[in-house]
């Protein structure tokens, strides 16, 4: 027996109840043909079967979640073989990424390592240098106190020999 909705597409409760007759079947006839949902979506029919048949509760939440009525999709094993290739070529990215990761440390500790003799060089170049340029200066002192001696300059030499010996203090109370 076949029924139609009303024009609102809905029945109405009093004859929701009781099927129509064959004369109201005739003369109730939609504006617009009846359309089959079936036919405009096919997983409809399955989704509609597996709700009805109260199998909601089977369907699990938590991994591997996935609505069963959907059905199988196309590809789902080429698509679990691409999943593991990439989960595999993933796992070869992290460990390469830690391998450059301990390479960058160890590249980062010869750095500061390196950064570490260059300050110390510079320090000692600095000392070497101040220490050429203080005995540059005795030096010249002591050539000097030589030529006043060759000119029998003793006021000169004296003066000379006085600066010498103040210069040579200054440098023992700096290395102390």
């Amino acid at each position: 027996m076949r029924t139609y909705r009303a024009m609102d597409g809905k029945r109405s409760r009093e004859t929701a109840s009781r099927p129509l007759s064959a004369a109201a079947v005739d003369t109730e006839k939609p504006s617009m043909p009846f359309c089959n949902p079936y036919k405009l979506c096919p997983r409809l029919r399955t989704i509609d079967i597996f709700f009805r048949a109260g199998n909601a509760h089977l369907n699990r939440l938590g991994a591997g979640f996935s609505f069963p009525f959907l059905g199988k999709r196309k590809g789902s094993v080429k698509t679990k073989v691409s999943m593991r290739r990439l989960r595999a070529e993933m796992a070869e990215i992290g460990e390469q990424q830690k391998r450059i990761r301990k390479g960058q440390m160890e590249i980062r500790e010869r750095f500061e390592e390196i950064d570490f003799d260059c300050d110390q060089l510079k320090k000692e170049t600095f000392l070497i240098s101040k220490q050429a340029a203080r005995n540059q200066q005795r030096l010249n002192l002591m050539f000097k106190i030589v030529r006043a001696r060759e000119e029998n300059n003793f006021s000169e030499v004296d003066k000379l020999t006085q600066s010498l010996r103040e210069c040579m203090k200054h440098d023992m109370e700096n290395n102390l």
